[in-house]
């Protein structure tokens, strides 16, 4: 895993932890909430689990985010590295893929 990465998880798990912590959530009734086990919450939480995009969208509607404005609010906290992959407007009608 590659430092960009590595800080993406790191991110994502900061969000979770404070979201988490404003709606007065442990972890357990976080686990519950979103039907995944404890563990799991915590190593996401601390940025060691690589999440798929399926365990992302439960716990955004555990922690009652849209999962866009959660990735949205992940990604401005990373705003000084370049991710091609999340400006595809650059290429509406060039018949180009993202690499």
């Amino acid at each position: 895993m590659d430092y960009i990465e590595e800080e993406i998880l790191a991110k994502i798990g900061a969000k979770i932890v404070s979201r988490r912590k404003q709606l007065n959530l442990t972890q357990e009734d976080l686990a519950y909430s979103a039907d995944i086990d404890r563990t799991y919450v915590g190593y996401v939480e601390n940025g060691k689990q690589n999440i798929t995009i399926s365990m992302l969208v439960k716990f955004a509607n555990a922690l009652d985010l849209v999962l866009k404005d959660f990735v949205s609010w992940v990604f401005t906290d990373l705003s000084s590295y370049s991710f091609p992959f999340l400006s595809l407007a650059s290429l509406q009608g060039s018949g180009k893929r993202p690499k």
